[in-house]
């Protein structure tokens, strides 16, 4: 994909410029994709588009704080982040380990990367309805989440994603759900509801990883009656 040259001037919200984002085209030329952020700004507003392309995507580890470190990230600061309403895709890691707090995931999105918010400081999640599969680990080891609002159309929620959220308190599944992977809330410590609809099919326990619930203690006995009926054969 060819690269983009920032050449527009003009300072976005919260003194942000805009060549502060580096950028490629998407394969299809019709948007861009984020693939660097070199400001200073703690609170990231993504622009809807830039040079006259919407921003589209969000590349892997642009904003996190893995083996490929951004400008910001966890160790600098990143506290929230606004996305653009034509985003299709956030990339894996994008912002793992940042220190964003809320995230609200627009209906546009509909790819949400292996990890991309593992680790990070996030309290509240609400996914947005684009969101079929949410991929493996996208939300593990977020230790202050305490609420998620999952949106109608969401049908699988895979391995690991939210294992060891310890704060995350309740889970209210949409009609639609119909998978919920290996390990999806393992070690949820303080998880003690369970609201599942009988959209539920499967509920895996292979794959060499710890049952979909297991070490969520906290759990009521409502809760785990009505897991089981939906085939859940593991410990709390």
């Amino acid at each position: 994909m060819a690269a983009l040259a920032l050449t527009l001037p003009g300072i976005l919200s919260f003194g942000q410029d805009i060549t502060d984002f580096r950028v490629l085209l998407t394969s299809d030329g019709t948007g861009v994709v984020i693939t660097r952020y070199t400001g200073t700004e703690t609170h990231v507003k993504i622009p809807a588009e830039l040079e006259g392309f919407p921003v589209k995507e969000i590349a892997k580890d642009v904003f996190g704080g893995g083996a490929i470190k951004s400008a910001l990230g966890s160790k600098t600061g990143i506290t929230g982040v606004e996305l653009p309403p034509a985003l299709l895709k956030i990339g894996e890691g994008a912002f793992a380990n940042s220190g964003i707090s809320s995230i609200t995931i627009p209906d546009s999105v509909i790819v949400i990367g292996k990890g991309a918010f593992k680790g990070s400081a996030l309290v509240s999640v609400t996914l947005g309805k684009g969101v079929v599969s949410l991929a493996e680990s996208a939300f593990s080891g977020c230790k202050s989440l305490k609420t998620v609002t999952f949106a109608e159309g969401l049908t699988e929620i895979s391995s690991a994603a939210f294992l060891s959220c310890d704060a995350l308190e309740e889970l209210n599944f949409p009609s639609t759900i119909r998978k919920i992977g290996s390990s999806a809330f393992s070690l949820c410590g303080s998880l003690h509801t369970v609201r599942i609809p009988d959209s539920v099919e499967i509920i895996e326990m292979s794959g060499g990883l710890l049952a979909p619930f297991k070490g969520c203690s906290k759990m009521n006995l409502a809760s785990q009656a009505a897991l089981k009926r939906r085939g859940y054969m593991g410990t709390f």
